[in-house]
Order: structure tokens, then C-alpha cells, then sequence
């Protein structure tokens, strides 16, 4: 379970789970709770088949996520159940959360997240609609990452075992980017490509007019007919403006390429 790393970057939450909740999933037909609080190691013993997994594992990837090991979610309610409900409690940097989803087997699931508050009467506080989807997208965004990184990182599913440690080097890349914020990096460069493009674009257009001016002060100068039919202060004034334009487009030339 996600815990405090010193140096972790602020989208990535310091998560403690305090307690699960779970009825009529998979073998717990009839409702059960676990309780963490002050647990610092927490260990399931039993045979195979008994609902270890189901109730440290599947049952906090369901509430968190939405997702079951299953291939439908009718499969994992239990035999007879008209439908299952799953509840997890923990903290975010001292703040008290409840993530709780129920699936009937007919009809549309309902879900909502909520924050303790001694307030109001009940002690909690949604913060979400009762949506699945909206749950799902303020989960994840709570937590700092999706399903899938949390499943290579700390919610190891059974059978899924080691699966950063076997997945290709894009696969492990993408995960730390996303863990560690480095998205935002690709991002920055891939803005600042758009603008070196944009700036190149500028600089051949200022070289282009830089070329233009200089030619047609070449040009002037061979005309001598046109300078003899302008007065000598016309003859200053042109020149002297000319150049200003020149250095106009070179000092803006210079600022492009030191960009």
C-alpha cells in the first residue's frame, strides 16, 4: 500500500489503508470487515480458495478502480447474492477518505466518494456524485496514478507477480514517467520543438528582409539619377533610415537565434 517516500513528487499521495469492507463478492456472500488502523503489517493466512486475495487485493482494486480479476462483474458477485458491495476507508496526508461501489446484478452500479467530517451528522461528506465513472476519474486523480501503475507498483494481484521487473524498458519508462511527473517534461519539449520551429520560420523571413533592404540600397547607390533629383538632406534621411531598418531586423535576428 502506497506509503510516504521522502523526495516523491506532489501528484504521487501518501495513501494508508484503515479498513475494508466488502458483501457478496466472490466467497463473502454475507458482509465482513477488516480493520488496518494501527496495523503497520497485515498478513493473510489460509488455504488456497479461502478469500485472502479477495479481500486484501480484489476487493481494494474494486473499490479503488473499479476493477475485478473476473471477466464480468456478474461473476464475481457471490451465488445468490442480488448483488455486491465493496468499501475501503483510508487516509491521505491526514485526511480521512471512504471509496464505496455497489453492483446489483441487474440495473446500473452506483458509487461515492467521501471525506470524513465532524460537521454533519453522519461524520462524512461526499465529494462525488453517485457515478461509477466519476469515482473512478476522482480515484485516480487522488491516488496520482491509474490502475495499471498501480498494479506494477504496489497492488500486486495474484499471479501478477514482478511485473515491472518483467515488462519491456518502454513499458517501465512509461510507468516511472508517470510515478515521477517526467510526463510533463515530454510535454515542455515538445513545446519548446513547436517553438524552435516557429523561430527558425521568423529568422529565414527576417534574413529574407535584411537581403531586400541591403539590395535596394545596393541599387541606390548605382542609380545616381535618383539620388540627383533628391535634395542632399532626402539623400541623408533615406540612408539613414535604411540603415536603422537594417539594424531593426539584425538585433531582431540576433534575439531569434539566442532563442
Amino acid at each position: 500500500m502506497p506509503g510516504y517516500v521522502r523526495g516523491y513528487p506532489a501528484h504521487v499521495r501518501c495513501m494508508l489503508i484503515q479498513s475494508i469492507e466488502l458483501e457478496g463478492f466472490w466467497s463473502y456472500r454475507d458482509p465482513q470487515q477488516i480493520v488496518l488502523d494501527g496495523h503497520p503489517l497485515v498478513v493473510g493466512v489460509g488455504e488456497n480458495g479461502a478469500g485472502k486475495s479477495a479481500l486484501l487485493v480484489h476487493a481494494i482494486a474494486a473499490a479503488l478502480y473499479g476493477k475485478f480479476p473476473t471477466k464480468t462483474i456478474d461473476e464475481s458477485i457471490s451465488a445468490d447474492a442480488p448483488q455486491g458491495r465493496v468499501s475501503v476507508e483510508f487516509t491521505i496526508d491526514d485526511t480521512r477518505y471512504r471509496v464505496s461501489r455497489t453492483y446489483p446484478r441487474t440495473g446500473s452500479p452506483t458509487g461515492q466518494v467521501m471525506i470524513a467530517d465532524p460537521g454533519t451528522r453522519s461524520g462524512w461528506r461526499a465529494v462525488t456524485e453517485k457515478g461509477i465513472r466519476e469515482v473512478t476519474a476522482y480515484m485516480q486523480d487522488l491516488l496520482g496514478m491509474p490502475y495499471e501503475t498501480a498494479t506494477m507498483t504496489w497492488l500486486a494481484e495474484q499471479g501478477q507477480y514482478g511485473r515491472f521487473a518483467s515488462a519491456p524498458p518502454a513499458e517501465r519508462f512509461k510507468l516511472l514517467s508517470t510515478i515521477f511527473g517526467l510526463d510533463m517534461y515530454m510535454q515542455k519539449a515538445s513545446s519548446a520543438a513547436a517553438a524552435a520551429r516557429a523561430a527558425d520560420a521568423e529568422v529565414t523571413r527576417v534574413d529574407g528582409r535584411i537581403a531586400e533592404v541591403v539590395g535596394s540600397m545596393e541599387q541606390a547607390d548605382e542609380a545616381d539619377h535618383g539620388f540627383a533629383a533628391m535634395s542632399d538632406d532626402q539623400v541623408v534621411q533615406n540612408a539613414a533610415d535604411a540603415a536603422d531598418e537594417v539594424d531593426r531586423y539584425t538585433l531582431q535576428l540576433a534575439e531569434l537565434n539566442a532563442a
